[in-house]
Parts: structure tokens; C-alpha cells; sequence
């Protein structure tokens, strides 16, 4: 995100006539140095939002106030025209929010070569190497070693993943 920042911090510091050359190195530390007050500024309004409100997917211009009251660092952004005739925010008692059950991972569908698939589709090969009919049954079988499991005919979707598509990782 900082290199998205860069080229929009060159444009606003090359807008000044005063300015004549920048180091690179500054365009970079500029942008990083926003890059870090708009999250601490997100994460105090919307720390705000998700206490008081009951819907604390929109942040409002009012959150931004309070925020920018509170805190005196913050105060030049009063003076921004759409936080000030921003109705000011009455922060009443906390929302009491109910815990979610945690969720399990989902893992990625393993994905199987040419001759397993067909191997899998014939449905001709038990799980110790013999070939078998899939409607058998272990009753059939003369060992209970030999028996196969029971499989159903009808194979599941396989997902189409690709090597681009990696969400492991988030």
C-alpha cells in the first residue's frame, strides 16, 4: 500500500513551487508516515463504532469527531468542513456483543493425477490392490481382509483450484 501512497505524496509535495528537489527516501518515509495515521485513526474509530453503535459496519463522520475531541493531536481534523457540520456523537451505554463460535479451517480439496482419476471413476480397484465390483458386498468376499469398503458410485465435485489461487495463507 506504502508505493500506492508514494506517487500520490510526489504529486501533493511537487504541487509546491517552493519545492524544488526530493530525496526519494522522503517520498517513501511521507508515505509511511500516513500510511500509519490513517490506521491509527481507523482503529480508534472504529474501536468507537464497534463499542456504541449496533451496526458498526459504517463509520461516520461523527465517530471522527469524537475521536478528533478526545484526542488532541487529532485536532486539525475539526477543522475539516464534513467532520465539522458532523452532528456530534452521544455515546450512550456499550453494546453488549455475544461471542461467535470459532470456526474451523476449511482445507483445500486434494488434487489427484490423470491415472487416479481413472482409476477412481472405473471403481475396478479395492484398497488392498485387487479388482472388485462395486455393488459387492462383504458377504460376497471370502475374507473379511479381501471384503472392500462399500463405495458409492456417484463421485463429489472436485473444485477447480489453481497454483494462482493460494488463500492458505490469510
Amino acid at each position: 500500500m506504502v508505493s500506492q501512497l508514494v506517487s500520490k505524496v510526489k504529486k501533493v509535495v511537487l504541487s509546491d513551487d517552493r519545492v524544488g528537489k526530493v530525496a526519494k527516501t522522503s517520498y517513501n518515509t511521507m508515505a509511511k508516515a500516513t500510511e500509519l495515521f490513517a490506521c491509527s485513526l481507523f482503529k480508534a474509530v472504529s474501536a468507537l463504532a464497534v463499542d456504541y453503535e449496533q451496526s458498526p459496519k459504517i463509520l461516520k463522520a461523527s465517530h471522527v469527531k469524537w475521536c478528533a475531541k478526545e484526542d488532541p493531536s487529532l485536532g486539525f481534523l475539526l477543522k475539516l468542513p464534513s467532520v465539522e457540520g458532523a452532528p456530534d456523537f452521544v455515546a450512550e451505554e456499550k453494546v453488549v456483543r455475544k461471542p461467535k463460535p470459532a470456526q474451523t479451517k476449511k482445507r483445500k480439496a486434494k488434487t489427484t493425477t490423470g491415472k487416479q482419476k481413472r482409476a477412481k471413476s472405473s471403481g475396478r480397484e479395492g484398497s488392498n490392490g485387487k479388482e472388485w465390483e462395486v455393488g459387492s458386498s462383504a458377504t460376497d468376499a471370502k475374507t473379511a481382509e479381501e471384503a472392500p469398503e462399500k463405495r458409492s458410485t456417484k463421485l463429489p465435485p472436485v473444485a477447480d483450484l489453481s497454483e494462482d489461487d493460494d488463500y492458505d495463507d490469510l
